[in-house]
């Protein structure tokens, strides 16, 4: 569904503002990472409608696509990425994680790396359009060889936090383009396993391109190109990259859309980016990244960002009553949250464009069947477990939470987690 973007107005936007803790973060690029959900949304018209953002500056939005996201976030994002272009002039870019194949240490290997993408479906006649069945969750998955799980989130890590890292070290970089990746043969050279169960876990991103082609920033944007003006970041880029680790990183500051009402993980994410390197966080990707929440700062909560929503002409087309959002079906989500949204799916059929994509479940089940590992149970010796989505010498998997549903099964406790994408 394609929205006139001219004919939206938008109704008592709040006056919300960034609550600097240090003068200098002024004149530091601003990062925004949009979520796809209403308080990300919100936050990002609110700093919008108060002139907070600059593109002279660097600033920049960035929605990484997972490929499993329900598909009235992908049209939302598209109205706020032309709202955000079209009216203020700052660069909104849709990534997702891709990888390509080089050379190191003399043997051929796979690289991730990030591209770019526009924000209508890819299809064979639009080949730069983002991907939205799962290609790039699955291509991640065959990629580590393994399931994400609560206490290992690989689909964070490598789909949202290092992708948008590689993408600033090329946006701080003052380039206008991206850099070819990968070698130039036309075959891959990267040696299949041997062993049949991993040789058929990896022959997913195997198959994919063996190379990550040049794009053009100006492409992928409707914001006219406004060179960036900042002499503070200008001199920390080599060999075309910019410097985000060592003693001279690039500084800027990240804001996202935590409410006041998830003090937990505005805690969290303040405490390990804020705190600048330590023991506690020795692995941190960008040593000069600084967070900023300012729903948090003025207290803005949950009801706040519904009430907003209720006074637009237009809203994310998400039912409230299912925690759709974000992947649909994340097992961060809870099985209580799982087995709602399995249920609703059972009441309302899927169209047959989304049937066997990460909107159903069906696509989970098989997703987890190819994937899950066989490990050594930590239960009972000699034996072994499956590893999937909820760990290890766990009874619960996607196909055992289909059948909770079929069966009827009562649900007596509330286990669902929140679902931190953005930490």
């Amino acid at each position: 569904m394609r929205i006139n973007i001219s004919k939206i107005r938008l109704r008592k936007v709040p006056d919300l503002s960034i609550q600097y803790e240090m003068e200098e973060h002024r004149t530091w690029p601003h990062v925004f990472k949009f979520s796809g959900g209403r308080s990300s949304a919100m936050l990002l018209l609110s700093l919008l409608k108060n002139r907070c953002l600059r593109p002279s500056r660097g600033d920049v939005v960035i929605f990484n696509n997972t490929s499993a996201e329900y598909p009235a976030t992908y049209d939302f994002a598209s109205i706020c990425k032309r709202i955000t272009e079209e009216r203020y002039n700052i660069p909104f870019f849709w990534t997702e994680f891709q990888t390509y194949e080089d050379s190191r240490r003399g043997n051929w290997t796979r690289l991730p790396s990030y591209r770019l993408v526009k924000d209508h479906p890819f299809a064979r006649n639009r080949p730069y359009g983002y991907r939205y069945k799962g290609e790039v969750f699955e291509e991640m998955l065959s990629w580590k060889q393994r399931l994400p799980n609560h206490l290992q989130r690989l689909c964070t890590q490598h789909l949202k936090l290092e992708t948008t890292i590689r993408f600033l070290e090329d946006w701080f970089a003052f380039k206008s383009h991206t850099s070819r990746l990968g070698h130039w043969y036309r075959k891959s050279k990267v040696s299949r396993l041997r062993r049949e169960d991993l040789e058929r876990i990896v022959s997913y991103h195997l198959s994919t391109s063996t190379t990550r082609s040049s794009q053009k920033f100006q492409d992928y944007t409707q914001a006219s190109h406004v060179r960036i003006r900042n002499s503070g970041i200008k001199n920390r880029a080599f060999g075309g990259t910019a410097e985000l680790k060592g003693d001279n990183p690039v500084d800027f500051i990240t804001l996202v859309g935590l409410r006041a009402d998830e003090f937990q993980r505005v805690a969290r994410v303040k405490t390990r980016n804020n705190s600048g390197l330590s023991d506690s966080n020795p692995d941190k990707l960008a040593h000069g990244e600084y967070i900023y929440t300012p729903l948090a700062d003025h207290g803005v909560t949950k009801n706040d960002t519904m009430e907003f929503w209720k006074k637009q002409s237009w809203d994310l087309r998400i039912p409230h009553s299912v925690n759709f959002s974000n992947c649909v079906y994340c097992f961060m989500k809870g099985k209580r949250t799982l087995r709602r949204i399995i249920k609703d799916q059972s009441e309302n059929s899927l169209p047959p464009k989304h049937q066997k994509t990460p909107v159903d479940i069906e696509w989970w089940i098989d997703i987890e069947d190819k994937y899950a590992r066989r490990v050594a149970s930590t239960k009972t010796g000699n034996s072994v477990t499956r590893f999937g989505f909820f760990g290890a010498n766990s009874p619960t998997t996607y196909a055992s939470l289909r059948e909770d549903i079929e069966e009827e099964q009562p649900i007596f406790i509330d286990d669902s987690m929140p679902c931190d994408c953005t930490d």
